[in-house]
């Protein structure tokens, strides 16, 4: 009785944080200049096209509708949507994911797609210091980097991308390994996120995979 009432309790704060985080977000986006043409896909199954801004560090998306209306939705509401980003010019795709270092689902961007498909959200301790004004942040710097945790999903489960190298060395020498390692090699490449991207992107080149979100070393050459 008593850890029901606990767990009833701690799932109606939660929901009185997304509603203000809902809120919040949608009173700041008003106000912003980044709203960017897209199309959001509803866990019901409608879908809204419209011009977007979201707020990675929180997982709300607010969209604009043609009567000039606005709408916003949590993470619990969304399954993907996707915007074009007039900074980087390539249209950003994000989905509903299971976050397997935090034991819970949540808003992620599908990165670039392939033999194998890199996801990203912003890490926790990043989440709580960005502010409210960040919309549709994306890496400029090699160092934005840090902020996300990065996922690689092989076609069978998806890992963080420490797990996923970590592994990897592990293993014996496979086709996989041997590309990765001679890209970085050739390329002259350190250890960074950053270059991880660039050997994967490359991996999944070789592959004659297609790319299916326009992803092109723009987003992982950052100086």
């Amino acid at each position: 009785m008593k850890k029901n009432i606990i767990k009833n309790l701690g799932l109606k704060k939660k929901f009185l944080s997304l509603g203000l985080a809902c809120a919040l977000f949608s009173a700041q986006a008003q106000q912003s200049d980044q709203w960017s043409k897209g199309e959001i896909l509803l866990d019901n199954g409608a879908q809204i096209e419209g011009y977007l801004v979201y707020a990675a560090h929180v997982e709300v998306v607010s969209i604009k509708l043609t009567d000039s209306t606005q709408q916003t939705y949590g993470s619990k509401q969304l399954q993907s949507f996707y915007f074009l980003d007039l900074r980087t010019n390539l249209i950003r795709h994000f989905k509903k994911s299971a976050i397997p270092d935090e034991s819970r689902e949540g808003i992620v961007e599908v990165v670039f797609e392939g033999a194998l498909q890199v996801q990203r959200c912003f890490k926790s301790k990043y989440r709580r210091r960005t502010h409210w004004s960040a919309f549709n942040f994306a890496p400029a710097e090699s160092y934005d980097h840090y902020r996300y945790q990065y996922f690689v999903h092989d076609g069978i489960s998806l890992h963080t991308i420490e797990d996923f190298l970590r592994k990897m060395r592990k293993t014996k020498k496979t086709r996989l390994k041997k590309e990765l390692d001679q890209f970085l090699y050739q390329n002259q490449l350190d250890n960074s996120i950053a270059s991880w991207l660039k050997a994967i992107l490359h991996y999944n080149l070789v592959m004659q995979e297609p790319i299916l979100s326009n992803e092109t070393y723009a987003w992982v050459d950052c100086n």
